[in-house]
């Protein structure tokens, strides 16, 4: 079991209303996700653009620390708030938008991580960070780059 957080805090331009909650089979893709998931994590949390944003969808969510940074704000949100609330010393991070993964790629990834890993993900080049686990020890280096204007 792990801590999820789904990023749903992008604004969507190029598709033209919230992602999160376009329909698929009468489904908002972001609950296509946190429920594909849900039998492997032990908390779900969407990091959006404003607090509550999915709160109508049953969804804990959180809003970004740094916002429109992309991943890389999602990610430093993430990380913070795992290091406030859990013990855990690990997450996975996903895409509201990525339907159609089978949950065999997440326990999968999750087996894979290491003592002296900071993320697990499929790659080899480029890699996805946006499926991906991280280690909460990553959270100082996330923040260096941020405040250096890195992406």
């Amino acid at each position: 079991m792990f801590p999820l957080y789904i990023m749903s805090g992008g604004k969507s331009s190029r598709f033209g209303s919230d992602k999160a909650r376009a329909l698929l089979h009468n489904k908002p893709l972001l609950r296509h996700v946190s429920d594909a998931l849900a039998p492997l994590s032990s908390s779900t949390v969407v990091v959006a653009d404003q607090a509550d944003k999915y709160v109508d969808l049953g969804l804990v969510t959180i809003p970004d620390l740094s916002p429109h940074l992309g991943p890389m704000g999602g990610l430093q949100t993430a990380l913070t708030h795992l290091s406030q609330v859990s013990a855990h010393e690990w997450c996975f991070l996903v895409s509201c938008d990525m339907v159609g993964f089978r949950s065999e790629w997440a326990s999968a990834l999750w087996k894979e991580r290491t003592e002296s890993a900071q993320a697990v993900a499929f790659g080899p080049d480029p890699w996805d960070s946006m499926f991906a686990c991280y280690h909460r020890g990553l959270l100082e280096e996330v923040d260096r780059r941020i405040a250096r204007g890195e992406r």
